[in-house]
């Protein structure tokens, strides 16, 4: 991972996350402009904490302002030495809310679907709140409704099973990769609203 001009990115400045965007970059030096309107503060060799994000994973930086131009929403760091992945594709988990149905392997009879919420999710499975509980290890399909109309099916294995509240951890299993850059991209889609509306 490397930092490229119009990369979006999240700073860490005097311990608030602020959004921004790399301006320009140099061997020595990024440069980064705060999102307008933003309040922040930072003086010449303050430590700066840097995530950004791709289909791949979360990233973390860590670097020092070199120059502060609060006037014009600019920041001046030193080129990070090293960026490390926080999260694999697969773990990167949010909090949702989406219907889903489900059922036993093999069993898809009207008759025995199951009802479901999805609590969070990740590209390598997600955690269901239903109505009862089944046996870790049991084999069901699942299908997932995103907004906008998307629909999801994908096999899985419950590795998880919690009595109360019931609740379900499932790991998928058979999913394309392109149903897991669908889910990564909801994802990333989905922490973006929250930030703009504050909840993250």
């Amino acid at each position: 991972m490397r930092l490229t001009e119009g990369k979006p990115l999240l700073l860490q400045l005097q311990g608030r996350w602020h959004r921004s965007r790399v301006e320009e970059v140099t061997p020595q030096l990024v440069t980064v402009r705060l999102r307008q309107g933003d309040e922040w503060t930072a003086q010449p060799g303050e430590e700066v904490a840097g995530r950004l994000f791709d289909l791949e994973g979360v990233y973390q930086f860590r670097s020092a302002a070199v120059r502060v131009y609060p006037e014009d929403d600019l920041l001046v760091m030193a080129a990070p030495a090293q960026i490390h992945r926080l999260q694999r594709r697969d773990d990167f988990r949010l909090e949702v809310s989406l219907e889903a149905s489900y059922g036993l392997w093999g069993h898809e009879r009207p008759a025995d679907v199951q009802r479901a919420i999805v609590r969070d999710i990740s590209a390598g499975g997600a955690f269901l709140a239903v109505d009862r509980p089944l046996p870790e290890g049991t084999r069901i399909w699942l299908r997932l409704s995103f907004p906008g109309g998307q629909v999801l099916k994908a096999a899985g294995e419950v590795r998880r099973s919690l009595d109360e509240p019931p609740a379900i951890g499932v790991r998928f299993m058979d999913v394309t990769e392109r149903d897991r850059d669908r889910i990564v991209a909801y994802l990333f889609h989905r922490q973006r609203e929250l930030r703009k509306m504050g909840l993250l």
